[in-house]
């Protein structure tokens, strides 16, 4: 089977851990849109996912610092 590939985001979640703005913005700009999708199918509303999605998006930054490669 051979090992599965590494994480694209691997060092993306590193600056973000380390508080890099940049990195910030382009985790948000790759995974909002996703959690969005997914946030709109489970609620059924806009605004209810927005808020949703905002939470996730503020939860992820905040604990980047405690992420563990390979247990996300």
């Amino acid at each position: 089977m051979g090992n599965p590939s590494p994480d694209p985001d691997l060092d993306l979640l590193r600056r973000v851990a380390e508080g890099d703005a940049a990195a910030v913005r382009a985790l948000t700009a790759r995974k909002l849109p996703r959690v969005l999708t997914l946030a709109t199918r489970m609620l059924g509303r806009a605004a209810d996912a927005e808020d949703v999605a905002q939470e996730a998006m503020i939860r992820a930054w905040r604990q980047a610092p405690k992420w563990k490669p390979g247990l996300a």
